[in-house]
This record gives C-alpha cells, structure tokens and sequence, in this order.
C-alpha cells in the first residue's frame, strides 16, 4: 500500500515538473516572439525602448508560462467538499399539495446546482453558489412554513433558478470545449455579475416572503 503510494506521488512529482517545464519553454518562447514582433514594428533607439520591448516580452512570457504550466485546483475542491455538506439539505414539505409540488421541484434545482458547485474550481463562483443555496433553502423552508406564499415565489422559480442553471451550464460548457483565454475570462466576469444580480433577488424574494410577518409584529 505504501508502495502504490510512494509511486503515485512520484509519479504526480514527474507530471508536474513536466508541466513546469513545459510551461517555462513556453513562455520564453513567447518573449522571444512578442520581442521581435515590437522590434519589427517599432525602432529600438533609446534605452526605454528596449525597456519596454523587455517588460512586454517578459510580461507574456509569465502569462503563457502559467497557462501551459496549468493550476492545480483539486486542493481547493477538496477543501470545498470538506466544508460543504455532501448533500443539498432535505426539504421540509407543508402537506398542502400546491405548496410541495414547488417544494418538490425547487428541490431537484437545488441539486443540480450543488452538481455545478462541485463541478466548478473557481473560489468566487464557488461561493457565490454556495450563498444562492444557503438563500434557496430559507426560501423553500418559509413556503413550508408558510404554504400560502407559494404563489409568491413564481417569478423566482420560473426565471431566476432557471437562468441560473443555464448560465453555469454554459459556462462548464464553454470550458470544457477549451474556448480562449479572453472569452473564459469575459465569460467569468458576465457570469459573475449574473450571479450576483441572482443573489440580490433571492434576498429580496426572502425579505418579501417575511415583510407580512414583520408587518405584523408592529
């Protein structure tokens, strides 16, 4: 057994001095070009010239040399799994039928966004799911509680879950099909914002399911 072990940490050693390596040739290979690419277009007369030729090259250099190195991720999926439950929590149902079907059925969207979550290395996106869940839950725990708001929720259950499933989908999609670095990146900063503006609702859903009940109490 501690042989297997000892090979597979030999083994994961050699793969990442190869991505390393890999990465380093790389990107001096892409200094070099970006080098004589600005050396081409612009005259090199002045010592800021070659300043900025230099920074250039060794600034894509870096860039291309941590994107072939690659980033290893699977410490902070772990660490994600570790801190979240394995499973999105059971939901309790109202007993009134019209209540539980949207119980039932937020439920099964509940789990396809934890599927996203565990799917997904990235931190913000990562917690930013893990807030819409927490959110989601409080949500369904009032409909529960309370099965008359039901109807109440129609605008969260019909756009903004379902815009939210799609929006992750696509993003998984559009990394998995290795699209380039400046469309994941703008990728990234849409579905943020998305994701965001989905979260700012769900509080809003949630204040509004208790904003009779605090009318109430005063």
């Amino acid at each position: 057994m501690k042989g297997m072990e000892a090979s597979e940490m030999s083994t994961k050693k050699k793969h990442t001095s190869k991505q390393k390596n890999k990465g380093f040739k790389a990107g001096l290979i892409t200094g070099g070009v970006i080098a004589l690419l600005y050396a081409s277009i612009f005259p090199l007369f002045r010592i800021s010239d070659f300043l900025l030729c230099g920074g250039l090259a060794i600034l894509a250099g870096k860039v291309i040399s941590i994107m072939a190195s690659g980033l290893d991720l699977t410490t902070h999926n772990k660490q994600d799994a570790q801190k979240r439950p394995a499973e999105v929590e059971e939901l309790p149902l109202s007993g009134n039928e019209a209540a539980d079907a949207v119980i039932a059925r937020g439920q099964e969207m509940l789990q396809q966004i934890r599927a996203e979550n565990d799917a997904n290395p990235d931190e913000v996106l990562s917690s930013q799911m893990d807030e819409l869940e927490r959110l989601c839950v409080q949500i369904f725990k009032t409909v529960a509680d309370k099965p008359m708001k039901a109807g109440q929720i129609r605008k969260f259950m019909n756009y903004y879950l379902p815009t939210t499933l799609k929006m992750l989908a696509n993003y998984r999609t559009m990394a998995q099909r290795g699209v380039s670095v400046s469309d994941m990146t703008e990728a990234r900063s849409t579905l943020i914002r998305g994701m965001g503006m989905v979260l700012t609702a769900c509080q809003k859903q949630l204040d509004n399911l208790y904003k009779d009940t605090m009318l109430d109490v005063t």
